[in-house]
């Protein structure tokens, strides 16, 4: 068996068995959106014929890759084994989404996490920062924290928006 994956219809990865013509099955499965299955019509140099499959994979809707398979010398490919082939690809195609769905989930997870310990306007570390560096620092770690006299004063005479940048600077 082999795998074909594709980006922008262009193959960007083969791995697998080295099968002749692979890129051949792998677009006319795209083409047909179906499990395609044809016998090796050009008899190898001991008169064998095998049968070549391939079976669209998709994600997110969209073509992405191909599974083919190749029969053992004078062996058919069955409507069974197409069957399991398409499901085989069809269950691929949602590892793949899955796969997608959870890193997309623990990168929202990881930045609302990072948002919620830092300041929106200077970024950075808030409290809830502070205390998980504490609670991970060791000897010879070194914490400082500053504060900002006078900023309700600086608010209150010339505006939030000087509040704003001297919190920045």
């Amino acid at each position: 068996a082999a795998i074909v994956s594709f980006d922008r219809r262009s193959k960007i990865v083969e791995d697998g068995v080295k099968i002749e013509d692979l890129l051949l099955y792998a677009e006319k499965a795209s083409s047909l959106r179906r499990v395609v299955i044809e016998t090796n019509s050009e008899a190898n140099k001991n008169k064998l014929k095998t049968d070549f499959a391939a079976a669209p994979i998709w994600f997110n809707s969209r073509y992405s890759a191909a599974l083919i398979v190749q029969s053992a010398p004078n062996t058919k490919i069955s409507d069974n084994d197409a069957a399991a082939l398409e499901l085989l690809a069809d269950q691929a195609g949602r590892a793949l989404e899955n796969a997608a769905k959870s890193a997309s989930d623990r990168r929202a997870v990881e930045r609302l996490l990072d948002e919620s310990q830092r300041d929106k306007l200077t970024n950075i570390g808030n409290r809830r920062f502070a205390d998980i560096m504490i609670a991970s620092m060791e000897p010879g770690d070194v914490l400082a924290m500053i504060d900002v006299d006078g900023l309700k004063t600086t608010n209150d005479k010339f505006g939030h928006d000087a509040g704003d940048e001297l919190l920045k600077s």
